[in-house]
């Protein structure tokens, strides 16, 4: 982490102890969307990272998170993130990227903006993602599944710095697929056929 990281991050922290007094009332959701898909080795997903709760272009609004999230190194490889627009533009004017990228099991994603709580409300309704995460499947084999989930926020700020109360969090599951069942049962009766017309080469 370098020197401007540090800075941002201590000051998305004092930003968060100030406000830390009075918990905002409306509880939020996070999700990671889809929470259900299908992949095969070599393919690249993707995760949107959600939330859902927030006023409808109104208090509250999200200026600032720092989330932790985990996903098996062993079967996924993270490739990378991109962050919404509704924090602010990401170039340390509206707003920063603080996220420290993964290392080993962990993802960590964080955001500052600098945008006056008016601003904020003007950007965002009450659901939104604010950051998308891509990983490419290594190892996963078929009928199996792996999950990415969330590990600990660290940060989750409104509009003034107070910390939002969090309803739900929800992570999501990535699998090898299985075989349709049209195609099972389509193959179950080829085999049943030739197994039949076996029988009676057989017999005559």
């Amino acid at each position: 982490m370098n020197l401007h990281q540090i800075l941002l991050r201590t000051g998305l922290g004092i930003a968060l102890l100030l406000g830390a007094s009075q918990a905002s009332a409306a509880p939020v959701t996070l999700r990671l969307l889809p929470a259900v898909q299908n992949a095969i080795p070599s393919q690249t997903v993707n995760l949107a990272l959600t939330i859902n709760g927030l006023g409808d272009h109104a208090a509250p609004s999200l200026s600032g998170f720092d989330i932790n999230l985990s996903f098996d190194s062993s079967i996924l490889t993270f490739t990378g993130h991109t962050l919404g627009s509704l924090l602010g533009a990401v170039d340390d004017v509206e707003a920063s990227d603080l996220s420290l990228g993964a290392s080993g099991n962990t993802i960590n994603l964080a955001e500052l903006s600098y945008l006056l709580p008016t601003e904020l409300a003007t950007l965002q309704p009450s659901e939104f993602t604010f950051a998308t995460l891509s990983f490419r499947v290594d190892n996963l084999p078929q009928f199996k599944q792996t999950f990415v989930f969330f590990e600990s926020i660290k940060v989750l700020s409104d509009e003034n710095g107070e910390p939002l109360q969090i309803a739900s969090l929800n992570g999501a599951q990535i699998g090898n697929p299985i075989p349709e069942p049209p195609a099972i049962l389509l193959f179950g009766l080829g085999l049943a056929l030739l197994i039949r017309n076996r029988r009676r080469d057989l017999v005559a």
